[in-house]
């Protein structure tokens, strides 16, 4: 399954951060054993958009809610940058905000994205 095509990109901001997958080990000399945890760094991406349009904002809660089961499936998105796809899942449901009451009205909306 696709992210869903929106009338409108994303905002230029767009944030990328790997999992932490070191274990930490201190010692009372102050030395500091480190290793991997796991083998896979996943990778969390979020997303904004400033202006999205009502009509592209129940299209995208249709997606989390119908075909994604409330963000339980992992769906395939494209790095707006890269152009990269990745096959992700939501972190948290998508956060909507409304800022503008003409046209139909706008929301700002902001959508985390994490690697399974």
């Amino acid at each position: 399954m696709d992210y869903p095509t929106l009338s409108v990109p994303p905002s230029i901001e767009l944030d990328e951060e790997y999992e932490d997958v070191r274990i930490r080990n201190s010692f009372e000399s102050g030395a500091e054993q480190v290793r991997t945890r796991y083998t896979k760094a996943r990778r969390t991406f979020t997303f904004r958009y400033d202006f999205l349009p009502t009509a592209d904002k129940e299209e995208l809660e249709d997606f989390y809610v119908d075909d994604l089961v409330q963000g339980t499936y992992t769906f395939t998105w494209v790095h707006p940058q890269s152009g990269d796809s990745y096959g992700v899942r939501f972190v948290n449901p998508p956060k909507f905000s409304y800022v503008l009451d003409t046209d139909g009205g706008w929301w700002k909306t902001e959508i985390v994205v994490r690697e399974p």
